[in-house]
């Protein structure tokens, strides 16, 4: 009788033992899980802003192209400092607030750039670098997000390569309870 009440109670400390693992491993689960969530939604966020950023380099590209196929001179020059000004305009609040505000309708240095006449040469090439600078920026940008979504991914697959594991491993602990409780009610009923 007293080995027999020894092996119940080992068998019961052991089924103690991997229920709390497996209390253990399912909150793991559960945290991996939002982690998941979490990086998922970093990745879309990313994605997305970098579809944003590649769609306003390719339009700024787009005008600027258009704008230097159209002409030369002073009034080619005027003209695309305007186009830049309605560009920048046009883009996403957010890159917008790191960039030149757009021309005020009571006159502005575009304005005085179109009736300067020589000065509207020299400010379209002003305009002309800053509308580069501000093109590389968001090119440097938009890769960094990239960057960003790769790295995301690596790390959702990671996540849920770890989240496979636990459930795995929340399975076997989860079968190894059963077998000890199976083999603890045979136990008790001998």
């Amino acid at each position: 009788g007293g080995a027999r009440a020894e092996e119940e109670e080992r068998l019961f400390g052991q089924q103690q033992q991997l229920a709390s693992e497996l209390a253990l491993t399912s909150g793991l689960l559960t945290a991996a899980e939002a982690a998941l969530a979490t990086s998922r939604d970093a990745e879309a966020a990313a994605v997305r802003r970098a579809a944003e950023q590649a769609a306003a380099l390719s339009k700024l590209e787009d005008q600027l192209l258009s704008r230097e196929r159209a002409g030369g001179g002073e009034a080619a020059a005027a003209s695309s400092s305007l186009t830049l000004a309605s560009v920048l305009h046009q883009l996403s609040p957010a890159a917008a607030s790191q960039r030149q505000p757009p021309p005020s309708p009571g006159g502005s240095r575009l304005d005085a750039a179109e009736a300067g006449g020589g000065e509207a040469e020299a400010d379209g090439g002003a305009m002309m670098r800053t509308l580069l600078s501000q093109r590389e920026r968001a090119r440097r940008e938009a890769e960094e997000a990239a960057a960003e979504a790769g790295r995301l991914r690596e790390q959702l697959r990671s996540t849920q390569s770890k989240g496979r594991q636990l459930h795995s491993d929340n399975l076997a602990l989860y079968e190894k309870v059963r077998f000890l409780e199976a083999l603890g009610g045979k136990a008790r009923g001998a």
